[in-house]
């Protein structure tokens, strides 16, 4: 008598296989969004240095910084506006300056959470202070005024409106 063989898998194997491609998916799942929230970190400090580049070059040609009321057109810059945090009570960044205008900082946030600024002609950097509200505290001044060195005199919010398309407005 021949025995018959069946070619197939058992449930429990079927199983097993199931649960180590769902383990394997949801570990892709967050290596991709670690990537994506670092991908969006590295574009705020990118933009942080080109408008950085752009206000020095301004400074260079008119020996002050851009007004708190210019526009990112002044740095001739555009940035990755989906890299940002966006929420309704923060703007994505904030430019203040000091009275005469003979310095400036650049605060960030990107949608990962983390804050990046620069300081004038100076690198951008973590910044590890609380991160200002458009209205409420903590204030833009409290947290700009350590960094400047000196007492804010003007700033603006750049992009404030809580949206990533269209053009970004400066928010007094």
């Amino acid at each position: 008598m021949h025995k018959r063989f069946f070619a197939g898998f058992t449930v429990a194997e079927l199983l097993i296989v199931i649960v180590v491609i769902g383990i394997i998916a949801g570990i892709a799942m967050i290596s991709y969004r670690g990537v994506q929230l670092r991908g969006h970190d590295t574009a705020v400090q990118d933009n942080l240095s080109k408008i950085a580049e752009g206000y020095n070059n301004y400074f260079t040609d008119n020996n002050v910084y851009p007004p708190a009321d210019s526009t990112l057109s002044t740095a001739k810059v555009q940035v990755n506006r989906a890299s940002y945090d966006n929420t309704a009570t923060s703007g994505a960044m904030v430019y203040c300056t000091n009275a005469a205008r003979s310095e400036y900082v650049l605060l960030a946030r990107s949608k990962s959470g983390k804050a990046y600024y620069v300081v004038s002609e100076g690198p951008v950097k973590s910044f590890t202070g609380t991160y200002p509200v458009t209205t409420g505290s903590p204030t833009v001044a409290s947290a700009c005024d350590p960094l400047l060195g000196s007492a804010t005199a003007s700033f603006a919010w750049i992009n404030s409106g809580g949206t990533t398309s269209g053009t970004w407005n400066y928010s007094y």
